[in-house]
């Protein structure tokens, strides 16, 4: 039977069992009609036989009165239906939509992606738990998370284990894990995982690599194994923002992207984790032939053509619209050049839909594109899906994605949360795909490799027309004494605050670096040449993703090893010694 037509059932029940119980209270005397109504059961319907009844105003109104009723409830459920479903769990057979099926606001998993476990049929969750506990599952059929404690019944992480675990990694300090032992179980420390998770079809367990530390979840059994692996990739023991896909035909796990590594690049280039001899080591293709680092995209593998797929991501200065591929039978990275490509986004979610063998994209401008690797075609679908972006305060907007499928259910599940901890709204979707019907009407793109900068002060002044010395030499001739005059420049930088200005007085330049707090949190030195008239930049800037106006500098250095934005006020003083600041 539909879930519309049980609604509706259910609702005349209800409408007939309110109406009775109402008569009943108004018509004591009446004994027939109590006894009737006290043999019925909730939601039971029975035949009321009014002939029975002494009382007229039954006879001539009742009936009437419980009628009314009925369709009034009957009408209300009809509508209803659709959502009180979607509450209660169950999809609606819709194809090529989003159906939001769980919302709550919640500072547990912010920045931590789901992954899905077909040996229990769950979608699972982990990290960093506050008021939750620190695993969770989310089930088609119940349609909400659910904590996933084990069978001993852990209680809640000890809280000194989880004050010394360093689980900030917007306070200047690595993300770090670290296991303890409690009723003879593993337990890892909490962390934000972003897209450091993978699910291992070999073996059926999901694999980690998150605050330095290499570990597995055995979804049966619900316990965790901390894998200790001979090598690992030292320097990227506090990474964060990466991806980590598996790769079943060579039964490796490939890690790529993200930032925080304490290498030259600030970030990982390609590593791969052979789970059967437990041990990791740098892909061999050179470092300038992958793709460009970036932050906050996931990848996902396509059994079909035995590849990982790559696309856009945060460079910290710009939003890319690349597509790479990943050769899992040769090992090797190679762009792609599809005619149209989505819009640049700074972060994404991406799965593998096998009923339809293609790959699943959405951005954080709620667009959700297909892309099929044979042909090399992105496709724009329909979704009619509204993350909650707010451009005046994008804290409050579901800035974090992360996507999984479920072949069982054939459904595509995408977990959205806040882009600050404090303002998190967990929210969750559904989507079943039928490429046939998708295609959306607007096949609106890009051409392959465009980019956005992050930050609008770098193509501003790159923008501006060049200086004329001369003349700017000659208005400062003429400025009168002891008077403000507004210098005026053609394109000026963003006002930083808790930061410092000083002079440079071997290039009579103004030195405007630092911020934060609150604030601008660009990591650039701003250039202002008095006898120029003009700002410039030494480099575009670079931003932490999700670190915007932290009060503490975040750990260490962005990409090119340059770094971050700090608070710097009344710290920088130019020296008349050298000429270095």
């Amino acid at each position: 039977m539909r879930p519309r037509w049980k609604c509706v059932i259910l609702g005349a029940s209800a409408a007939v069992g309110v109406s009775v119980w109402a008569q009943n209270a108004a018509l004591a005397a009446d004994t027939e009609l109590s006894r009737l109504a006290a043999s019925m059961k909730p939601g039971e319907i029975k035949e009321l036989k009014t002939g029975n009844c002494n009382h007229d105003l039954f006879r001539r109104t009742g009936r009437r009165r419980m009628m009314k009723s009925v369709w009034v409830v009957m009408v209300f459920m009809w509508i209803a239906a659709p959502h009180i479903s979607a509450a209660a769990g169950p999809v609606p057979p819709q194809v090529n939509r989003w159906i939001e099926v769980d919302a709550s606001t919640t500072r547990s998993k912010a920045f931590c992606a789901t992954v899905y476990m077909p040996a229990t049929d769950e979608f699972l969750l982990w990290g960093l738990p506050h008021e939750r506990f620190e695993v969770e599952t989310f089930t088609v059929s119940s349609g909400s998370w659910q904590d996933a404690r084990p069978a001993d019944n852990l209680p809640a992480f000890p809280e000194k284990a989880w004050r010394d675990s360093v689980s900030s990694y917007g306070q200047g300090l690595p993300n770090r894990v670290h296991f303890i032992t409690e009723k003879g179980m593993q337990r890892p420390s909490r962390a934000p995982t972003f897209h450091q998770l993978t699910y291992d079809t070999r073996r059926d367990r999901a694999l980690f690599f998150v605050g330095g530390q290499t570990f597995s979840y055995e979804p049966r059994t619900r316990q965790w194994t901390n894998l200790k692996p001979a090598k690992s990739p030292t320097a990227c023991g506090s990474l964060v923002w990466a991806s980590l896909c598996f790769d079943p035909v060579n039964d490796e796990a490939v890690l790529f992207g993200g930032g925080m590594a304490l290498n030259l690049w600030g970030g990982a280039y390609t590593w791969l984790y052979d789970c059967e001899e437990n041990t990791w080591r740098p892909l061999d293709q050179p470092r300038k032939e992958q793709p460009p680092l970036r932050c906050n995209v996931q990848t996902a593998f396509d059994t079909k053509n035995h590849c990982i797929v790559l696309f856009g991501g945060d460079t910290q200065s710009t939003r890319l619209a690349d597509t790479w591929i990943y050769d899992a039978k040769t090992r090797r990275w190679a762009e792609r050049q599809p005619e149209l490509a989505p819009p640049p986004v700074a972060s994404c979610g991406m799965t593998y839909v096998a009923s339809q063998g293609l790959i699943v994209m959405c951005s954080g401008d709620d667009q959700t594109w297909t892309y099929d690797v044979a042909v090399n075609k992105w496709t724009r679908i329909k979704g009619g899906l509204d993350l909650g972006r707010r451009k005046d305060n994008p804290g409050w907007s579901t800035g974090f994605v992360s996507c999984a499928y479920s072949s069982k259910e054939d459904l595509t599940l995408l977990l959205g949360m806040g882009s600050l901890d404090r303002h998190n709204i967990r929210r969750t979707w559904l989507y079943r795909l039928d490429a046939a019907t998708a295609g959306h009407e607007e096949q609106v793109g890009v051409e392959p490799g465009k980019f956005r900068y992050r930050l609008d002060e770098w193509p501003r002044l790159e923008q501006a027309s060049p200086p004329d010395r001369e003349a700017s030499l000659k208005r400062l001739e003429a400025l009168p004494e002891n008077t403000m005059v507004e210098a005026n420049p053609p394109a000026t930088v963003t006002a930083k605050t808790w930061t410092t200005a000083t002079i440079d007085t071997h290039r009579g330049e103004v030195i405007y670096t630092g911020g934060g707090h609150s604030g601008y949190s660009g990591n650039d030195w701003a250039h202002y040449s008095v006898a120029d008239n003009r700002w410039s930049m030494s480099w575009p800037p670079k931003v932490a993703p999700y670190l915007w106006g932290c009060s503490v500098g975040p750990f260490g250095w962005s990409y090119d090893a340059q770094p971050w934005s700090t608070h710097t006020r009344h710290t920088c003083q130019y020296t008349l010694r050298s000429t270095t600041r």
